[in-house]
């Protein structure tokens, strides 16, 4: 009962510690005679809330008293549209207090009265997005939030259809919204010790130190310094985000770190995409690029040079040792967009011949009995197990970042649905996923390169 007694006792922290006395009550039962303390405290925090004309602490207590049915919920309802319908009440807070009274009268099977407040909930998040302009990315997110509300309600097709009208409209605005926050960093050291360690080299010293210019970031690492910054940075890293693509449309949703349970999960590892986007700018700018330049201007590379590699790397199916040849050919000679469509669609084959090869089945068996193969992502989410024991965590973790989950570049889905624009190809992020392929291709090899040296270095004579 540490906050019986204070003013807080329906803030967050309170609703912290009263979510926990809950939990365990429900876990033991609520006949014994001293729980009950409990409920009588959570009635008198949530009516001291009610009387205050506190919105938030009320909403913080009656969520409580609705989840665990504490008490008579009917009082709740009407107590949650009162103070929705104050002229002063804080938007946000109106439209959470509407959709409350909704999941009340939901309970009672009031469908007319729910349907109510879930109308009263959406038009405010309308009248939020004309308060932001009706333009932009803010507005853009209110009104898809009403749109969604609206589809729990029967007869609003038309209004449905006029929202979505005028969600189009705010999105029109968003890519000027999109400006770009820089902060200057040195990469004069990167650069130099990525030139170093390819200048004056033979072809096969410069192909296996550009193989190695980088590594994938250890999972682990990057999500405790993700909570790190959630917890240096509260206010920015709860808030829920959402990904927009070019042409403003939203691609991915994720909830602020202060999720629970799988979606803090999901949270966070949305957090640690965003967070990979910077690394992979300086890796591209400060190790792959200038390397990449002064072997191609010592060694003037062409396909037949990358052929001693790829037909022997287990990365690569046999008859595909001439298209990831080319792609690398075309990689190192600076033409990424063509590298870019050779080498990105090549890498699901691959992981699926990786699998093959370690024995995993990679196809799936439809409804009328006839099979297709596992897409990249059904196959990190099906064969993870598999795949991190063959390429390591790291590996998976960075492929997964860079080709195919929502909230990263998704380079892979960019490529294959002819998504991606000329600039796209030359972004750091196509070029580290041309890179990253080639690595993986030479990964395997580096244990005995020196037999592919000879053979390297002998064609380049």
């Amino acid at each position: 009962e540490f906050y019986t007694d204070r003013q807080d006792a329906s803030s967050r922290p309170g609703r912290k510690f009263l979510h926990r006395a809950c939990q365990i009550v429900s876990a033991t039962g609520w006949k014994d005679p001293e729980r009950t303390a409990l409920k009588s405290l959570l009635q008198k925090v949530l009516q001291d809330a009610f009387d205050k004309r506190d919105e938030r602490g009320f909403l913080n207590i009656g969520e409580l008293c609705l989840r665990f049915r504490t008490r008579d919920l009917a009082p709740i309802a009407a107590d949650a549209e009162n103070l929705a319908s104050a002229a002063d009440v804080v938007p946000f807070d109106a439209c959470d207090l509407w959709k409350l009274a909704a999941h009340v009268h939901r309970q009672f099977g009031e469908q007319s009265d729910m349907n109510r407040c879930l109308t009263n909930a959406a038009e405010r998040l309308v009248t939020m997005a004309s308060d932001n302009g009706g333009k932009g990315a803010a507005a853009a997110s209110f009104i898809m939030d009403a749109i969604e509300e609206y589809r729990g309600i029967p007869r609003t097709k038309e209004r449905r259809k006029e929202l979505e009208k005028l969600l189009r409209e705010a999105q029109t605005e968003i890519p000027d919204e999109m400006g770009v926050i820089s902060k200057e960093v040195d990469l004069t050291p990167f650069v130099e010790e990525a030139r170093s360690s390819v200048t004056g080299a033979t072809l096969s010293q410069a192909l296996r130190s550009f193989a190695m210019l980088t590594k994938s970031p250890d999972p682990a690492e990057l999500r405790a310094m993700v909570e790190k910054v959630a917890k240096d940075n509260p206010l920015v890293s709860d808030m829920p985000f959402a990904v927009h693509d070019r042409e403003g449309k939203v691609v991915t949703k994720s909830l602020g770190s202060l999720a629970d349970g799988d979606d803090r999960d999901e949270a966070v590892r949305h957090l640690v995409a965003r967070s990979e986007m910077p690394r992979r700018q300086r890796e591209v700018q400060g190790r792959i690029e200038p390397a990449r330049c002064i072997i191609q201007s010592e060694h003037s590379l062409d396909r037949r040079d990358f052929l001693p590699i790829v037909v022997r790397s287990p990365f690569v199916p046999g008859d595909r040792a001439d298209v990831f040849a080319m792609g690398f050919a075309l990689f190192f000679g600076g033409d990424f967009i063509s590298a870019a469509h050779v080498l990105v669609p090549q890498l699901e084959n691959a992981v699926r011949h990786v699998l093959s090869i370690i024995g995993e089945e990679t196809s799936a068996i439809r409804n009328d009995m006839t099979q297709e193969n596992l897409s990249l992502s059904a196959m990190l989410k099906n064969h993870r197990e598999a795949l991190e024991k063959a390429f390591g965590p790291a590996i998976i973790f960075d492929m997964e970042n860079v080709f195919v989950l929502e909230g990263g570049p998704t380079i892979r889905h960019l490529v294959a649905h002819g998504l991606i624009s000329e600039a796209e190809c030359f972004s750091p992020d196509a070029i580290y996923g041309c890179w990253f392929i080639y690595r993986l291709c030479c990964l395997p090899l580096l244990p005995n390169w020196k037999d592919i040296a000879e053979i390297l270095d002998k064609n380049a004579a």
